[in-house]
Order: C-alpha cells, then sequence, then structure tokens
C-alpha cells in the first residue's frame, strides 16, 4: 500500500514538475496571518507570478483523475494557495496563500484534538499535508500541493495515512449587543465530555449556572465595551477560547452637532441642514428634536444628517439622542442656532413641470444669486447662479417626483434666502 502512495504521488509530482519546468518556477512575496487564539504570527506567501494557465490546469486534473476516479473535483489546481492555506486559513475565511510547514502547527496547537467524528481539521502526522472533514466518515476535502482541490476517500489520496489526527476549534457565539434583559451565548463545537468555565468583564453579569451552554448574560452599565470568554477543559486538559467582544446597553450620546449649510446667516424659511457624529457602536436610531416645535425635520430623522425647515425666527435649539435596542444614550446632546427672518418670495413656473421650470425673482439681484435643486431626500443634485430676474432650467432628466428649490440672494450685505417646492411630472 505504501509502496503504490508513494508511485501515485511521484506520478501526480513529476506531471506538476514538467509543468514548472516548462513555465518557470512561480515567485512569491512574504506576507504574515495570525492564529485565531494566540494571534501568533505565521508566515505565508503570496503568488506574484502568474498562476497556472487553463490549459495546464486541465493537464493536472486529468492526471489526477486518472489516478484516482473515485475522487470528487472540487477547484482547479493554483500556484496561489496548498493544503495547510486551505485547511487552516482559507475555510476559516482567510485569503488565497501559500502556508508552509510549520505554519500549520501553529493553527492546530490552538485547537483540540477530538475523535474524527467531532473534528473539522485533519493532519497528516506522517506526510506535510492537511484536509477538511466532510461530517462522512473518513471522507475528507484536500488540496494536493499546487494541484487541484479534491473530495476523496481517505484511502484515495496520495498521501500516507498512517498517523492521522482530528482537530476541532471550540468557539463563542452571541450577540454584539447585550442588554439588561439579557443575552444568550453558545460554545460551539463543544467535544464531548468537555465542561466550560465562563467568565466576563465588569459591567455584564451571568444569570445562568455555571458550565451551561448556551449561557445567559444581562449587562448592567450602559455605553461601553465588554467581553465573555470560556475555558474548555477536556481530558484533564484547559482551552481557553477567543474572548466574545460585546457593547453593553444603551450608545453613548453624540458629542456634537454641526450644521451643513454654506450660507450665512440661518435664514427663516430656508431649508438649513445639520450633522452629529457617529458614534460608531450599535445604534440604530438618531432622535432629533426642535425646541417649541419652531422647525420641521423635514428629512432624515433616525440618521446622523437631518434638513429642517425653519418657521419662526430668533433662538433655535437642536437636541439628539442616540438609541438602540437597549434604549437611548443617558444624555441629550444641544446646541442653539439664530434663525433671522431673511425670507423673501420668488416664483416657480409651470408647477408641476416636464422638462423646463422658470425662476422668477421680485428683483434682479445685486450679487449673483446662488440657486439649489434637492430631490426628495435632501440631497443637492443642482446648482447655478442667477444674474438675472429670471432665469429657465432643464429639469428634462430629473426622475418624476418632489423638489426643493433654496434661493439665497444678497444685497447691500444682507442675505435673502427661501425655499419653495414643485413637482417634476
Amino acid at each position: 500500500m505504501k509502496k503504490l502512495l508513494k508511485i501515485n504521488l511521484l506520478i501526480i509530482v513529476l506531471s506538476v514538475s514538467f509543468l514548472l519546468c516548462v513555465t518557470g518556477q512561480p515567485t512569491y512575496d512574504i506576507e504574515y496571518v495570525y492564529t485565531p487564539i494566540y494571534n501568533s504570527q505565521v508566515t505565508v506567501k503570496r503568488l506574484t507570478s502568474s498562476d497556472w494557465n487553463s490549459t495546464q490546469k486541465a493537464s493536472i486534473r486529468a492526471v489526477d483523475q486518472a489516478t484516482y476516479p473515485n475522487n470528487v473535483f472540487m477547484s482547479d489546481a493554483s500556484l496561489k494557495y496548498n493544503c495547510h492555506a486551505y485547511a487552516w486559513l482559507i475555510t476559516q475565511g482567510g485569503i488565497e496563500r501559500w502556508m508552509d510547514s510549520p505554519g500549520d502547527d501553529a493553527f492546530f496547537s490552538e485547537y483540540i484534538e477530538v475523535p474524527q467524528s467531532e473534528a473539522t481539521k485533519v493532519s497528516y502526522g506522517s506526510e506535510d499535508h492537511s484536509a477538511i472533514t466532510t461530517g462522512t466518515t473518513d471522507l475528507f476535502i484536500s488540496k494536493w500541493g499546487s494541484g487541484c482541490l479534491w473530495q476523496h476517500s481517505k484511502y484515495d489520496s496520495p498521501y500516507s495515512i498512517s498517523d492521522l489526527h482530528f482537530y476541532v476549534l471550540p468557539y463563542i457565539t452571541g450577540p454584539y449587543l447585550v442588554c439588561s434583559s439579557g443575552a444568550e451565548f453558545t460554545v460551539n463545537n463543544l467535544p464531548s465530555g468537555a465542561t466550560i468555565t465562563w467568565s466576563q468583564t465588569q459591567g455584564l453579569t451571568r444569570i445562568s449556572d455555571q458550565g451551561s451552554n448556551p449561557c445567559e448574560f444581562e449587562a448592567t452599565e450602559n455605553g461601553t465595551y465588554g467581553w465573555i470568554s470560556a475555558t474548555v477543559t477536556y481530558n484533564g486538559n484547559e482551552y481557553t477560547l477567543r474572548v466574545k467582544t460585546v457593547w453593553l446597553g444603551a450608545p453613548v450620546t453624540p458629542t456634537y452637532i454641526s450644521k451643513y449649510t454654506e450660507t450665512e446667516p440661518l435664514c427663516l424659511n430656508t431649508l438649513i441642514h445639520f450633522y452629529c457624529d457617529e458614534v460608531g457602536e450599535p445604534t440604530i436610531y438618531y432622535n432629533w428634536t426642535v425646541t417649541s416645535y419652531s422647525a420641521d425635520i423635514y428629512y432624515g430623522q433616525g440618521t446622523t444628517f437631518i434638513t429642517a425647515y425653519p418657521y419662526y425666527g430668533g433662538d433655535l435649539t437642536f437636541s439628539v439622542a442616540a438609541q438602540n435596542e437597549c434604549g437611548s444614550s443617558d444624555n441629550i446632546y444641544s446646541d442653539a442656532y439664530y434663525i433671522e427672518d431673511c425670507s423673501f418670495k420668488f416664483t416657480l413656473y409651470p408647477n408641476p413641470a416636464t422638462s423646463y421650470l422658470t425662476i422668477q425673482l421680485p428683483e434682479i439681484p445685486a450679487e449673483n444669486a446662488i440657486v439649489d435643486v434637492y430631490n426628495s431626500q435632501s440631497v443637492k443634485i443642482i446648482s447655478i447662479t442667477m444674474a438675472d430676474k429670471e432665469k429657465t432650467i432643464d429639469i428634462s432628466k430629473l426622475q418624476k417626483g418632489v423638489y426643493y428649490i433654496t434661493v439665497v440672494s444678497r444685497s447691500k450685505g444682507k442675505v435673502k434666502s427661501s425655499t419653495e417646492r414643485f413637482i417634476k411630472e
């Protein structure tokens, strides 16, 4: 049996070697990846020369298939990655890189060695080879060097099976957001007979019994990070799992509000824009309010960017609080702005319009007036200037819907501004 394996491996190696003689040896740059638990640095190689061409890929596949006709083809031959990278890196969400031994040792040393029935990874102790399990006994998936990726019986490959080792990596799953109402966390891939010891950061309380799986925790603080950890004991050995980072409770409070309006001053009966900082954590809603109901929040409620329409002059205070499923931030950030009555009337016709829209001012502007057109999502889509009392603009390419035009006119140091609505048909 061993003699047959060596012959088969020699056939495959010779076929690949011949192709490399024709195309030249591949070249690689050195990069680094990190193991899942202890973040140990592992050297890998990124292909910088050309990969196999389609003819070469077909040739390699034909040799493998002729030698092992019972195997299931999974993917073409590639010089980008090998068996170790596929088993320990790529199938865990990593990138295609070439990983030489002992890079694989750094990975499986953080796994738990278990019976095949509970394993996800396979290491060939007597060979420089790695594979993954499929859930069917003795059926693996592995990449054969720079050759193809195959699904194969453990007996149908060029690698010796005299010293197989099977591994699994338990890991914690659960939500990122933990409220005072509690959330469940589970250790997945837990070997039979293993026990769990849970631990957690300040601001979290374990509700379930120690060792429960799943285990429930509740947040006792708001607006901060926390973590949940588990240690698995199996066959007398302890394995510390990767820490699960979580956010505790409601979000933090935004730290500023700023206007996003180009003109000064802020004028009555004109669209004005404000934004706050994005607090970044699991915030699903930004709740804006205006004092004394002196302005409408025309667009953007729930987001960090709003458009408002003030209809009373004087001091206007905007406030914002961040919210998520756990509740609202402990405080509300507020900022005051002064709204001047600098509005004036201008005329739009025809309204509704289809192709062209005429803007008529009450007088010829002393300086060029600025005309901005906004869509219903408060996005500026047209910006022009007016030097005369009347101007016609082409709106034929606009989609049907409701639009807003803001005109800002300056005269003798004073600013006049107003907004009107039109419909595009």
